[in-house]
């Protein structure tokens, strides 16, 4: 699914490279390392941290209160130099994909009949306004993800996912401040089933 956030804005998101595009290239590429995260539900003491990693035959699993520590648990052996680096040298890796999965609490989900004659552009903009509806929120303050599927009876449906635009950029500067880009955001309850738990 595609990240969207206020038309006025580019999603900090729209970065992630489309690789299928050249995929005998894929035949020379190291394994991807592909991390999980969770925000558990917060304890009186403090918000606690789950990341499993997995790279080819390589699993991790970890919890903990201090997310960049860790992150440095959870890093396969080609990476296992990630502590000691400054955090610009961090971005600079390549080859890792961050999940991030956040409480259904702080998300809203719902469904929008589409007309079979809206084209994708009158699809997402009947989108941002049912979300600043249902939000009473304005679309400048939101972030949203949809998906268009057929539902019962041939009529198309899109199905919502959408948060305060401040969740998406908190998060993304917590990732950046300790050397990591996010590649998706989403709630756990949409979390797909390769990623555990």
């Amino acid at each position: 699914m595609r990240t969207s956030l206020a038309p006025s804005e580019s999603s900090p998101l729209s970065s992630l490279k489309k690789s299928w595009h050249s995929p005998l290239n894929k035949l020379f590429l190291k394994p991807q390392l592909e991390l999980a995260v969770w925000q558990l539900p917060e304890t009186a003491s403090a918000v606690t941290w789950r990341v499993m990693a997995s790279e080819a035959e390589w699993q991790s699993d970890q919890k903990g209160e201090e997310l960049s520590e860790i992150i440095g648990f959870s890093m396969s052996p080609r990476f296992m130099a990630w502590h000691e680096m400054s955090v610009p040298s961090r971005k600079k890796l390549k080859g890792i994909h961050t999940s991030l999965y956040l409480p259904d609490e702080g998300f809203n989900t719902f469904r929008v009949p589409c007309m079979a004659a809206w084209n994708a552009k009158d699809i997402e903009a009947e989108c941002w306004l049912e979300a600043s509806s249902r939000l009473e929120c304005p679309v400048s303050q939101l972030a949203m993800d949809y998906e268009v599927r057929i539902a019962e009876g041939q009529q198309l449906m899109a199905e919502v996912l959408v948060c305060q635009l401040d969740v998406v950029r908190r998060s993304v500067l917590l990732f950046s401040s300790i050397g990591l880009n996010i590649d998706v955001i989403s709630n756990q309850s949409r979390r797909p089933a390769h990623a555990g738990l």
